[in-house]
């Protein structure tokens, strides 16, 4: 982290005010120390808000003066102005760039280069070294040149310098070369090797929030030209390196912090590239790491990214030199759009926020930012095992997968604004508590509810308008999902749709309401139970057909129109709710399975054809406008078992069975036909 004792971002006030001056406009005690009539170069010695100290800056050997900063200035071509483009903090070798504006100006300054090598040992991290001397040169192809030098006490010497091109509207780069010699050996802190041990480069800026930062994406290319981004939010962790372990670059890669437009925090300061060309001494891997400090203050630098030497020595030789050499590139501010991102899969399965390049973009290798859209699909892959890692916050999600089945597992969770499709008759597993947002569209295949909260906080499509696809959603754990859910219809007489679970224990519960607009399969796995306790709204009047040797629960609302029907074809449904509450429109078929009403009834038509079960568990009253045996119509009639249990079993023709328990009236409206009782008639019976 950056020390607060110093100056960077109090410094800002004081360059704004210099950059709106032309260069011949100083104040006292300012020297100009080179003019061309296109760049001048100045010294200042007390600006405000710059605490370092003063440095002795020489040009063409002559001594100067002594400046806490240089300041180069750019005459904009056809114009008067001199706009500012590059602040040298010396003394602390923080480079501050910006960039011209067409209108002659330039922008204000923000995120600053660390132009030196920094390192931990024992006694903490030496971040800055003590810069004894400036030296200005000009001519030939660099136009002008700076050298700092220094030294860490008597650990090692160091300099850096900056070459100054001439800029182009819109863009200023400065050529960074940075050295670092041991003079006695160096003993870097042992526990802190590959992770923070040795800084070669580093950007200095802010964020506060994403509406008030000066960078708030930082972006690199790995090894294998890859590209990573990673946004930072309101919930990226604070005093906390960005990532467990540094994020691998080669050592002709860049990194970059972006600022993109709408931060309320000069909107227009830049974005700073560093680009990597060459290194000296140091060998083995580098990477990417930073910290994001507790402080939300803007005028702190509450944010560090750095090159690390993952593979530094714990042990630097005396004499030994270690060099860098690159550029750094200022740029207005840019919107990074999200990028379109194919599931490659790679070798760890893992999806993660911008370090695990897993995706394809283009053909290219990328990782995920938080924002992007992605798509998974089972072309050329093998497993669909995905372990997700973190808080992922995609613009959207779509499962594409015919053959190959998707487990969404981990620790992490998807997350934000977005949705998810489930596209292709594959199979989609979700085991992590998400809370999505965007709501769920299941319009193909089979998508399984394998943890509470999986489908995040969204209504649930299940099947899709238009076109023709088999949709199923399945719970398959005893827990509940209190997701609403609208069974769409696409047109199609060959499609399904199927809501159950495939739970063998327990009860898996809907707990929120289900509109139906489209013939529905409800499904209980044997041993199991799924319970419906919200209300189910068939007033279009669609069949519902119940499968399954497990028990479906039917207890919420229920308002059915005419035509409506519960087809009971295997298992058991459980009808704890007056199924004609709202209007007997319901018939019910009972084939080869058992229908229990444990709430009164009120029905169109209850049909029990051949192995169908009735059995009363708690109603005291079903009243029917038809009731058919063995496709019979025996007409309606109001059954009114006191106090609770009857067996009706088909027998086939006119015959059916009452298994009694206890005393009851039962009130026929109709002729029954021929009644058989296992016990004995009790006084007060009528038939």
């Amino acid at each position: 982290m950056r020390p607060a004792t110093i100056g960077g971002r109090g410094f800002l006030a004081a360059a704004l005010l210099s950059a709106a001056v032309a260069a011949n406009a100083v104040q006292a005690a300012d020297v100009k120390i080179f003019d061309d009539g296109e760049l001048a170069l100045w010294g200042r010695e007390s600006p405000a808000g710059v605490a370092e100290p003063a440095v002795k800056t020489y040009y063409g050997g002559a001594l100067q003066g002594s400046f806490k900063v240089l300041e180069a200035s750019d005459k904009v071509p056809g114009r008067s102005s001199w706009p500012l483009t590059v602040a040298d903090l010396v003394a602390n070798t923080y480079l501050r760039l910006t960039y011209q504006m067409a209108g002659g100006s330039s922008a204000p300054l923000g995120t600053s280069l660390v132009g030196t090598m920094s390192y931990r040992t024992a006694a903490g991290l030496q971040y800055i070294p003590s810069v004894s001397r400036a030296d200005v040169f000009t001519g030939g192809s660099d136009r002008l040149r700076t050298v700092l030098s220094g030294q860490f006490g008597s650990d090692a010497l160091v300099s850096s310098t900056r070459t100054f091109p001439d800029p182009p509207i819109g863009s200023t780069t400065v050529g960074v070369s940075v050295s670092f010699q041991s003079e006695n050996a160096v003993h870097l802190d042992g526990s802190l090797l590959g992770n923070d041990a040795f800084r070669l480069v580093g950007l200095s800026s802010m964020f506060s929030s994403p509406s008030q930062h000066d960078a708030d994406i930082l972006r690199w290319e790995d090894p294998s030209g890859a590209v990573h981004t990673l946004r930072l939010t309101d919930t990226t962790p604070r005093d906390s390196h960005l990532f467990s372990t540094p994020m691998e670059i080669a050592p002709g890669g860049y990194f970059e912090l972006i600022k993109e437009p709408g931060s309320i925090w000069y909107p227009e300061s830049p974005s700073l590239r560093v680009d990597l060309s060459s290194v000296t001494g140091v060998t083995g891997r580098l990477g990417i790491q930073g910290w994001l400090a507790a402080t939300t203050d803007p005028t702190a630098d509450s944010l560090s990214v750095w090159l690390e030497w993952m593979d530094a020595p714990a042990v630097l030789p005396s004499g030994a030199l270690y060099g860098i050499s690159g550029s750094v590139t200022a740029t207005p501010p840019s919107t990074v759009p999200p990028a379109t991102l194919t599931w490659s899969g790679g070798a760890s399965g893992t999806w993660d926020n911008a370090m695990a390049a897993q995706w394809l973009a283009s053909g290219s290798a990328r990782a995920f930012a938080q924002g992007d859209h992605v798509i998974f699909s089972d072309t050329g892959l093998t497993t669909g095992a995905v372990s997700l890692s973190g808080a992922l916050a995609p613009g959207s999600v779509v499962v594409d997968n015919g053959v190959t089945d998707f487990t969404f597992a981990g620790t992490g969770s998807i997350t934000g604004a977005t949705g998810l499709v489930k596209k292709g008759r594959g199979r989609l597993a979700l085991a992590t508590a998400n809370s999505y947002t965007g709501g769920t569209e299941i319009r193909a295949g089979i998508l399984v509810v394998a943890a509470p909260n999986a489908l995040g906080a969204g209504a649930v499509k299940l099947g899709d308008a238009t076109g023709s696809g088999d949709a199923s959603l399945l719970i398959s754990g005893a827990f509940v999902m209190d997701r609403p859910i609208t069974v769409q219809d696409d047109g199609s007489l060959s499609s399904s749709r199927i809501l159950g679970g495939t739970n063998t224990a327990g009860t898996a519960v809907f707990s929120d309401d289900i509109t139906v607009q489209k013939d529905l399969t409800l499904t209980a796995a044997p041993g199991g139970t799924v319970r419906f306790d919200g209300g189910l709204d068939d007033s279009a009047g669609h069949t519902i057909t119940k499968v399954g040797e497990g028990i479906v629960v039917l207890d919420g609302v229920q308002a059915y129109g005419p035509r409506a029907r519960l087809e009971v074809e295997g298992g058991t449904v459980d009808l704890a709710s007056d199924a004609g509450a709202l209007g007997a429109n319901l018939s019910i078929s009972v084939t080869d399975a058992a229908l229990h009403f444990s709430a009164d009834q009120h029905l169109e038509t209850l049909d029990i054809g051949p192995g169908g079960e009735v059995v009363f568990t708690g109603a005291h009253m079903v009243v029917l406008n038809h009731l058919v045996i063995d496709r019979l119509d025996l007409g309606p009639m109001s059954i009114t078992p006191e106090p609770a249990t009857l067996l009706l079993v088909a027998l086939g023709g006119l015959g059916i069975r009452l298994r009694r328990r206890r005393q009851r009236a039962i009130d026929c409206g109709g002729t029954l036909g021929t009644l058989y009782c296992r016990k004995s008639c009790q006084k007060g019976d009528s038939w």
